[in-house]
């Protein structure tokens, strides 16, 4: 289960991109987030859906369930972290990570440069400050959906997706656990 339907379009386009085929037979995504990828809710519906199925183990069955946060939930946050509830694992993305220019979510998986090609192409609204003659530039992405739908259609390959391969490995050894 995901955030948000974004970390699933990118997910599938990374499967596709690193030729894990045996991945796309073996998992079935499930969005419990916000259907629009905009609005921050689902860090809160994860967690919910955790205590759901961890009450309700006939909606689970004989599956196994892997909830996978966004890499900028705060452990104090993240239910049972790295630990294994009967067939239900908690795990976040990868590290985790505050924000990157902005950026906060599954986006700081792709390659950094696709941020500026998001603002040249009006998904994104830049943003400079100056402080002791350092610029920091920070990205705020307005149309998440269609930034994602540009990044899939037009710039996924395996260099602006390599970094997503940390995350299908953790997919495939919480898949081989005790198979």
């Amino acid at each position: 289960m995901f955030e948000g339907p974004t970390d699933i379009k990118y997910l599938e386009k990374a499967i596709e991109i690193f030729e894990q085929d045996e991945l796309k037979e073996k998992i079935k995504f499930d969005l419990v987030g916000d259907k629009s990828g905009q609005f921050g809710n689902g860090e809160k519906n994860m967690i919910n859906a955790f205590a759901f199925l961890k009450e309700n183990k006939e909606f689970r069955k004989d599956k196994k369930v892997l909830l996978l946060f966004d890499n900028d939930i705060k452990d104090d946050k993240l239910p049972n972290k790295g630990e294994d509830y009967e067939n239900i694992h908690i795990a976040r993305m990868g590290e985790y990570l505050e924000s990157l220019n902005g950026i906060k979510g599954v986006e700081t998986f792709l390659n950094s440069e696709l941020y500026e090609k998001g603002f040249e192409n009006g998904f994104i609204k830049k943003t400079t400050t100056s402080y002791r003659n350092e610029k920091t530039i920070n990205y705020k992405i307005e149309q998440k959906m269609a930034f994602c739908n540009w990044i899939i259609e037009n710039r996924a390959d395996k260099n602006n997706f390599h970094k997503f391969q940390k995350i299908l490995t953790l997919i495939n050894s919480y898949l081989k656990k005790e198979d």
